[in-house]
């Protein structure tokens, strides 16, 4: 593996790493660096992915900034990779339907909530534009939980 630039900037109960000039803060939990006298320092990044298990066939989407992140160290996307392309959109108003009793289905709380929360840590503007539509779509008034 070849050595990258990375810079790291610790603030308090925050930080930013850049790799190759890139910010990728958004992109990880957290890091390890370790080092050996003598040896180049290695940096392990914890990547921010959601994980799933899937028994049959499934449309694979990987978010742009994680793409972003995967090709900054060394990543090839597959042949005809199009990220707009697998993005999972229910297909008809009642496998939306399915999905939405599947998300609100107490059994499923806690996978939920891990992934709203994460969303919300790397996409802050994803949450706020998703509340910001509901408004919209509530005539205006206050999306209330």
């Amino acid at each position: 593996m070849q050595p990258r630039t990375a810079s790291i900037h610790l603030n308090g109960p925050t930080g930013t790493v850049i790799l190759d000039g890139q910010d990728i803060s958004h992109c990880i939990r957290g890091f390890t660096l370790t080092a050996d006298a003598g040896d180049i320092p290695t940096l392990d990044l914890d990547v921010v992915l959601h994980e799933a298990d899937v028994e049959g066939q499934a449309l694979v989407h990987i978010p742009a900034r994680t793409a972003e992140l995967l090709t900054a160290l060394g990543w090839t996307p597959p042949a005809g990779y199009d990220p707009e392309a697998a993005k999972p959109v229910p297909s008809t108003w009642s496998e939306a339907a399915r999905m939405a009793e599947a998300l609100k289905d107490p059994a499923n709380r806690e996978a939920v909530s891990v992934a709203l929360r994460t969303e919300a840590r790397v996409n802050p503007e994803w949450i706020r534009e998703f509340i910001r539509r509901e408004e919209r779509l509530n005539g205006g008034r206050p999306y209330r939980v």
